[in-house]
C-alpha cells in the first residue's frame, strides 16, 4: 500500500492558540546539604499528557533543587498533596511546622525572630499542571502564591517564620500566629512584581454610577453621560497637576486614575436612559468621600449618582522600608497593589510593618500562560535571605 504523506508541521499560531499541559520529566535525584528531600515519584515518572509536537525543542527537564525544584513539586499536586509536601519540604530544611486553627501551616526556623513570610499554597484560578520550557516553569500559581511560597521557604533558613495560606482568612492565619508572641518586625507577603520591586500599599477605589433620563426628542442621554465623563478626566488631571504627579502608568503609586466600566442605554415609550459606570483608582492622598464631593458638580442636571468605594490602606512605615533598603542593598523599585487583599489585610493586622515582595508578572497571574523565571525564583529567595537577615539584625540593634 502507498505510505501516507507525513502531516505538515503545526504553525506558531497553533501553538500558542492551544494551551500547553502538565508535562513531568526525568530529573536528577533532588538532594543535597542544603536540599535533603528527594524529588517525589512524579518526577521520576515518564512524560504525563506530554503534547508530542512540543517534545523535541519547547519542553526542559525541571530545576534538580533550589526553590525552582520546590515550585514544579507544588504546582505538580493540590489539595492534601501539596500540603504535605510542603511540610516535608519545610522540615527537610529545618522547620518547625505546626498547623494553625484556621487551617494555614506555620514553619519556624530558629525561634521565630525576624521577619515573617506569608503567601498562599493555593492555585485558585487552575489545577495542578505546570511544564518547564524557556527556562520558566509555567503553570497556575507559578508567579502568584505558590512561586512566592517556595522562594520565601528557601529565603527564610537563617531564621524566622513562613505561613503557608490555606484559602482563609489571612487576618486570622495572622493572629493564630501571633496570639502568644509578640508581632513581628517585618512582614513580607506575596504581591507579584519581579525580585527588585517592593508593594507598600494597595489603592483605594470608588466607583460611581451616573443615571440620566430624556424624554424622547430632548438631548442624548448617552452624550449628556460622556460629557461627564470626559469632565471627570480632565478634573482628575488637574487634581494630579496639583499634587505635582507626573505620568500616567498604571504602576504610578500616587495618581489618580479614572477609566469608564461600561455604558448602557434603554428606552420605553417615553423617555431614554443611559447609565455610564466610572471606576477611580485613589491614591492615599485622597478619599472616597473627597472624590466624590468633586463628581456629583459636574454631573448633567435632572441626573442621578450613586457611588461606593474604599479607602486607600495605611501606608507602610518609613522604618520598614528603610529595613527593606538596607536589606537590598540600594534603593528597590516600589508599586502600589493593583488590588486590595493579602497586603491590605497585613498593612492593617501589623501595623503598617508589612511589604509585598514576590516573583513573577502581575499581567501573568490567572493567565493560561503564567509563568516565572528560574532566575527571577532564585533572585526572590537570595532577596528574601537578605530581608529576614536585616529583620534579625534590627531586631538585636533594637534590644540593645
Amino acid at each position: 500500500s502507498t505510505p501516507k504523506p507525513a502531516p505538515a508541521p503545526p504553525s506558531a499560531d497553533a501553538d500558542r492558540e492551544r494551551p500547553y499541559t502538565m508535562t513531568l520529566l526525568s530529573a536528577p535525584s533532588f538532594s543535597s546539604a542544603n536540599n535533603p528531600a528527594p524529588l517525589s515519584e512524579a518526577f521520576r515518572s515518564e512524560t504525563r499528557d506530554l503534547n508530542p509536537r512540543d517534545a523535541h525543542a519547547l519542553l526542559e527537564a525541571p530545576p534538580g533543587s533550589g526553590p525552582a525544584a520546590f515550585l514544579c513539586e507544588l504546582l505538580a499536586r493540590s489539595g492534601a498533596a501539596r500540603t504535605d509536601r510542603f511540610v516535608r519540604e519545610a522540615e527537610a530544611l529545618g522547620f518547625r511546622v505546626e498547623t494553625l486553627r484556621a487551617g494555614e501551616l506555620l514553619a519556624t526556623r530558629g525561634n521565630g525572630a525576624g521577619a515573617t513570610f506569608a503567601a498562599s499554597l493555593r492555585s485558585p484560578h487552575g489545577d495542578a499542571r505546570f511544564r518547564v520550557r524557556d527556562a520558566s516553569i509555567w503553570g497556575a500559581g507559578a508567579a502568584d502564591g505558590p512561586g512566592a511560597l517556595a522562594a520565601f521557604l528557601y529565603g527564610a533558613r537563617s531564621g524566622g517564620r513562613v505561613i503557608a495560606l490555606a484559602g482563609a482568612s489571612a487576618e486570622a492565619a495572622f493572629e493564630a500566629a501571633f496570639v502568644h508572641d509578640e508581632p513581628p518586625g517585618l512582614v513580607v507577603v506575596a504581591q507579584p512584581g519581579g525580585c527588585e520591586v517592593l508593594t507598600d500599599a494597595a489603592p483605594g477605589r470608588l466607583i460611581a454610577e451616573l443615571s440620566v433620563e430624556r424624554p424622547h426628542g430632548d438631548h442624548s442621554p448617552e452624550d449628556e453621560a460622556l460629557g461627564w465623563w470626559r469632565r471627570v478626566t480632565a478634573r482628575a488631571d488637574r487634581l494630579n497637576a496639583e499634587q505635582a504627579v507626573e505620568g500616567s502608568s498604571d504602576q504610578d503609586t500616587d495618581r489618580l486614575r479614572v477609566h469608564a466600566v461600561g455604558m448602557r442605554s434603554a428606552c420605553d415609550a417615553r423617555v431614554r436612559t443611559a447609565r455610564l459606570t466610572l471606576e477611580s483608582t485613589l491614591p492615599a492622598w485622597i478619599t472616597p468621600s473627597e472624590w466624590a464631593s468633586q463628581l456629583s458638580p459636574i454631573a448633567p442636571d435632572r441626573s442621578l449618582l450613586s457611588r461606593s468605594g474604599h479607602a486607600a490602606a495605611a501606608q507602610t512605615h518609613d522604618d520598614t522600608l528603610a529595613l527593606a533598603r538596607r536589606a537590598f542593598g540600594e534603593t528597590p523599585s516600589r508599586r502600589s497593589a493593583p488590588q486590595a487583599g493579602l497586603l491590605n489585610e497585613a498593612i492593617a493586622a501589623f501595623g503598617g510593618r508589612a511589604v509585598g515582595f514576590g516573583p513573577g508578572e502581575p499581567s501573568v497571574v490567572g493567565a493560561h500562560n503564567e509563568h516565572v523565571s528560574i532566575g527571577d525564583l532564585e533572585r526572590t529567595a537570595e532577596q528574601a535571605a537578605r530581608l529576614a537577615a536585616e529583620a534579625l539584625a534590627t531586631e538585636a540593634r533594637d534590644r540593645r
